[in-house]
């Protein structure tokens, strides 16, 4: 049995990952900025997450606007390359009406980011991805 330890460039790395044979758990952050309506959660090195067969994601979300409130999310659920997004939304704190959504186009993962009537916003995104197939 082969045991993988990933880290695509040192402790600076916006990815870890760990796993056994073709099954595999990542942690990956991600980062946008909307000056307007939305933009794309992308990595330090301006991709974003590929999804290879079926995978749980859990994915956090901490967003501040310019006026300093908080926009604080979670969600939960399965995703395959094949289209299929079942997430589960959780709402901690919503100190502006900005939001997210999730997306496929092709095998990438598109987290974007939408303002609201916020003037700018900045959100951190922090996602886990389990490999199951």
């Amino acid at each position: 049995m082969s045991k993988r330890f990933n880290n695509i460039a040192g402790t600076t790395s916006s990815e870890f990952e760990i796993g056994t044979g073709s099954v595999s758990v990542r942690h990956i952050v991600l980062g946008a900025v909307c000056t307007s309506a939305s933009a794309i959660a992308v990595d330090r090195e301006n991709a974003q997450p590929q999804v290879s067969g079926i995978e749980f994601i859990d994915m956090k979300v901490l967003a501040k606007d310019n006026a300093g409130n908080i926009l604080t999310k979670q969600f939960r659920g399965s995703v395959n390359q094949d289209g299929n997004i079942n997430l589960v939304e959780d709402t901690f704190e919503e100190g502006f009406n900005g939001s997210i959504s999730v997306t496929l186009s092709g095998n990438n993962l598109l987290i974007t980011c939408s303002k609201g009537s916020a003037t700018s916003a900045t959100f951190s995104v922090y996602v886990t991805l389990q490999r199951i197939e």
